[in-house]
């Protein structure tokens, strides 16, 4: 076929204007003597070799082009290797096996042997055969940006980019997309399809040329298989579906989107008679409730506790302004009564207490074999109700699991719904709700809580649950285990230095420093901070105070170390932070000030006033209270914005998967490390509250340290006894026996 002699020659090294010009060639010569067909590889040498006084006049005065061109591309296919693969590659998605194939054919065979050895490494690591990988760049680009050196079992980072670039250059051989087999020949397609083409891209909008390629390339292959539209199945749409996506970015998505709608619409119109694509629904999710749902008298008593709530608001002023005109004499309207104040609490506390309340509501509203949408704290604070929601969330998951192919596993079905009934009852506590009823959803929830392992009975008499003691996410834990590398671990303590380096690239430049080197620059005064200060949370980060009446912080008048504070009321735990900023820190926030700061002003539209050291457009204040905000133009920088960023630098520049909050987990595990009974100390370093949460955090981490000491002693200590003892004496001594 003449597609196989397409194929043929792009997988042939040769400049891409005689490619182009030899395909062209040989649709010319299929459209003039084909008769409306396509033409076979010997259909092609018969002409050749005895070519028509008729034809070559129909060809006109490019006939000796065309019958040079295909000589050319019949060479192309004689030689053995790239025919064979040309017929494997009829009409399949490309995988790494093609690739190696292609490799071998192109590069010289040092250069292929090296290229397939990374291949294969990188599918080992996938834990996945070569020929189960598809070679695009839309699906292994990404698995390519997310590889570190231990993934590929190579000691430097220089070596996994050049291992990068040989699997990159072999995708090229065989990507359809860099090849342009993307582009389809339509002028060989039957009537049928001629017509069904032109009515669906009449309907493809203008000013999207890339809709109307994607019914081009739906009829060259359903024609290719002999198939007319109203013949093609579902199997076959969903194949086209499953093609495209394995060639294309994750973006193309939403063309593909709106080249189903239009197919569709056009069956629904009755313009085409087809069977119509099935469009694969979105992740199932619990219906987002607004808190106005929720009847008044539910809401009425938690809003107004949550009025009652201490906040205090200790950044807003100075000193001066918090002092009475009257030195603390009483106000006569309270009569030097305190303020009725219940108690004090994280704003972020008070929305995960309304969340709960208003999924469970949802959950028992529209539970069809509950008692109807409860009205009162009393009907909410059920059992029935927690079940509900339990059973809501569940259905949600399995349905997901169903579209993923993937087994319910039992011990992870309980930890969002678990921490979602946990707050829950702390809510109905605060709220007055009778101590028996929650204890009834205690025991529900003991009852589906993944963390309960057993239970054992107490002298006493009465029954103690046991928890598992490791509470660190698997995602998390994921990124923490590749730490257990010293070269990942080297790695990440020479980031700051490779990010700001990087950043400092821009100083060089003709036009000077950009965004990007300012957002790098960004990314590496984080990490310094998290690593050399101290690693806060994330939105603590976001809302760092550079200047202003209540600076977090402070930098010397000269050279030296200044401080960094940040006040109980506006930590998570409510324990105040107050540590040194040592002189390297605070020199790159000096520089970070000077030079890149600017941009992050002039890019977000803030005021110059702005006393964040990261502006931005998040003008949320909880340290003020639950509603409080920034005026326009004094916010700070999306806290989620850049930790994203912030996690694909430290890929790209330092191939570290990690986000911000691993920080932390980071500081405890270095801790750890050398003293695995060192658990006051992560305490302090982390800020918690009580060494139980840091125990139960890092149990996991502690146990394993503390098993690689002891296998350290137990290795001394065998050593030690074996070399005390005379293996001939003993041997003599049976021999005299």
């Amino acid at each position: 076929m003449i597609s196989d002699l397409e194929i043929a020659l792009r997988l042939k090294e040769m400049p891409y204007q005689t490619r182009s010009s030899t395909i062209k060639s040989l649709r010319k010569l299929r459209q003039t003597a084909g008769n409306d067909g396509d033409l076979s590889v010997e259909d092609v040498r018969h002409i050749v070799a005895y070519p028509d006084p008729k034809l070559r006049n129909n060809l006109g005065h490019k006939a000796s082009q065309v019958f040079s061109d295909s000589r050319r591309a019949l060479k192309v296919w004689d030689e053995y290797p790239i025919q064979r693969l040309a017929i494997k590659l009829r009409g399949k998605v490309v995988t790494l096996e093609h690739a190696i194939d292609a490799a071998h054919l192109n590069f010289p065979p040092e250069r292929a042997t090296r290229a397939e050895m990374a291949m294969r490494a990188f599918a080992k690591h996938l834990n996945q055969p070569v020929e189960a990988i598809i070679a695009t760049e839309a699906v292994v680009g990404p698995k390519l940006i997310a590889l570190t050196p231990e993934d590929l079992a190579v000691g430097t980072d220089q070596t996994l980019k050049n291992k990068k670039t040989l699997i990159r250059s072999a995708l090229r051989l065989v990507d359809p997309v860099c090849l342009g087999r993307m582009h389809s020949d339509t002028t060989r397609l039957p009537e049928v399809w001629s017509t069904t083409l032109e009515m669906l891209v009449s309907r493809a909008p203008k000013h999207s040329p890339s809709i109307a390629a994607i019914f081009r390339r739906l009829a060259t292959r359903s024609d290719f298989e002999g198939m007319t539209p109203d013949e093609l199945t579902k199997g076959d749409l969903e194949g086209f579906l499953y093609q495209e996506r394995q060639t294309h970015a994750k973006p193309f998505g939403r063309k593909l989107g709106m080249a189903i709608k239009i197919w569709n619409g056009a069956i629904n119109e009755g313009a085409l008679n087809a069977t119509p694509f099935i469009r694969s629904r979105q992740t199932e999710r619990l219906p987002d409730v607004p808190w106005g749902a929720v009847p008044l008298s539910i809401r009425e008593p938690l809003d107004a506790l949550l009025g009652r709530a201490s906040i205090a608001d200790r950044s807003g002023g100075v000193w001066e302004d918090l002092i009475d005109d009257d030195l603390g004499v009483p106000d006569a309207e309270t009569n030097g009564e305190a303020e009725n104040v219940d108690l004090t609490i994280d704003p972020a506390t008070a929305e995960l207490w309304r969340r709960s309340l208003k999924r469970i509501w949802h959950a028992a509203a529209h539970d069809e074999g509950g008692k109807g949408a409860p009205e009162t704290l009393e009907t909410l604070f059920t059992v029935q109700n927690a079940r509900s929601f339990v059973t809501a969330v569940w259905t949600c998951r399995k349905k997901n699991l169903d579209k993923a192919g993937e087994d319910w596993e039992s011990n992870k079905k309980g930890i969002y719904e678990t921490g979602l009934l946990r707050t829950f009852v702390n809510a109905g506590r605060i709220l007055g709700v009778e101590d028996s009823q929650l204890e009834k959803i205690r025991a529900f929830i003991n009852k589906i809580d993944p963390a309960v392992v057993g239970k054992k009975r107490m002298p006493d008499g009465t029954t103690k649950l046991i928890y598992e003691e490791t509470r660190i996410g698997p995602k998390h834990a994921d990124m923490l285990r590749a730490f257990n590398h010293d070269s990942v671990l080297a790695r990440w303590f020479k980031a700051p230095e490779l990010l700001w380096a990087a950043a400092l690239k821009g100083k060089s430049r003709k036009n000077g420093f950009n965004e990007h080197d300012a957002a790098l620059a960004r990314s590496a005064l984080i990490l310094q901070i998290l690593q050399r200060v101290s690693p806060l949370r994330r939105n603590n980060l976001a809302r760092l105070r550079i200047s202003g009446p209540n600076p977090h912080i402070h930098l010397p008048v000269g050279n030296g170390e200044g401080r960094l504070l940040l006040p109980a009321v506006e930590l998570k735990n409510l324990r105040a932070i107050e540590v040194r900023i040592d002189a390297d820190t605070v020199r790159m926030i000096r520089e970070f000030v000077k030079t890149f700061r600017p941009f992050a002003i002039a890019r977000e539209g803030v005021s110059d006033g702005n006393e964040h050291l990261f502006p931005g457009a998040t003008n949320k204040r909880p340290e003020h209270g639950f509603d409080a905000e920034y005026s326009d133009g004094y916010g700070y920088h999306s806290p989620n914005a850049f930790s994203a960023m912030y996690s694909k630098h430290m890929m790209r520049k330092c191939a570290l998967k990690v986000d911000m909050h691993v920080a932390r987990h980071i500081a405890a595990k270095v801790i750890l490390d050398i003293d695995p009974s060192a658990m006051g100390l992560v305490q302090e370093i982390l800020e918690h509250r009580r060494i139980e949460t840091t125990r139960a955090y890092y149990a996991e981490v502690s146990k394993l340290i503390a098993q690689k000491r002891y296998l350290q002693l137990l290795d001394k200590a065998t050593l030690r006894a074996l070399g005390k003892i005379d293996f001939r004496v003993e041997f003599e001594k049976q021999l005299g026996a």
